[in-house]
């Protein structure tokens, strides 16, 4: 399985559906896998999957 590499505020904005301020707050305050990289801001698209999974399932222990 290819590995999706994404390129811009744009594309990391639009695979996450969330405004790039917020991705911006999520990158400072809760580690969310997105760095500039030579003034460009890339991520992956598992490591995006993984970080989401991992909050889901922390909501879902807090309410068990």
């Amino acid at each position: 399985m290819e590995k999706r590499i994404l390129i811009g505020r744009k594309e990391i904005a639009g695979y996450t559906g969330r405004s790039w301020p917020t991705i911006e707050k999520l990158v400072e305050s809760k580690r969310f896998p997105a760095r500039k990289i030579d003034g460009v801001w890339m991520s992956k698209g598992d490591l995006i999957d993984f970080w989401l999974q991992e909050r889901i399932e922390m909501v879902d222990m807090a309410t068990k």
